[in-house]
């Protein structure tokens, strides 16, 4: 057969193996359902990864006190702003407030004052009130030694946890540097 036949041939019967078939209405009805619920699955489980990722985030920022031992109340009351609105939520008055937990000695603790400042007055027993449980507990749930007596100013309990916070963090480090060298040394032989 010749290239002129051949063409010939080609025009008279214009369908071939090439040409594309049109889609029926179920294919395309079958596709279009297939896609909303490949959508509709990849909605869901990023809501769902969202969600639980959110509620992880909301728990972690709202840790507060209750990390070292501290109660809910303490929590409550660490919250307040001044030390007469936590007078007022313990149902107290400031006057009583400030002699239950030993402030009331303070020139500087008035009902004005926040209870952050408040609370660097108290004794490490009178924190240990404040939060609602005993000394020895909190002792044991803050990592203290017994160097920390009943009568230490929380001012000093804290630097006491900041200096203790501070030598853990250098001895991880010196770990993890020293753990480094060692990889580095048998990497090298």
């Amino acid at each position: 057969m010749s290239e002129r036949q051949a063409k010939k041939i080609r025009k008279e019967n214009p369908v071939s193996e090439n040409t594309k078939r049109k889609k029926t209405k179920s294919e395309i009805l079958t596709n279009s359902i297939i896609a909303v619920l490949v959508i509709a699955f990849i909605g869901l489980g990023s809501w769902a990864v969202y969600s639980k990722f959110d509620t992880n985030k909301d728990a972690v920022q709202n840790e507060t006190v209750t990390d070292t031992g501290a109660d809910a109340g303490a929590e409550e009351q660490a919250q307040a702003t001044t030390v007469a609105q936590a007078a007022e939520e313990a149902g107290m008055s400031t006057e009583d407030y400030l002699a239950e937990y030993g402030l009331d000695s303070a020139d500087d603790i008035t009902g004005d004052t926040e209870m952050s400042v408040a609370v660097e007055y108290m004794t490490f027993a009178n924190y240990a009130k404040l939060s609602g449980t005993d000394t020895a507990t909190l002792r044991e749930s803050a990592g203290l030694d017994d160097s920390i007596s009943d009568d230490t100013p929380m001012s000093e309990v804290f630097a006491a946890m900041q200096s203790q916070s501070d030598a853990q963090s250098e001895e991880t480090e010196a770990g993890q540097t020293e753990a480094e060298d060692d990889t580095a040394q048998t990497e090298g032989e």
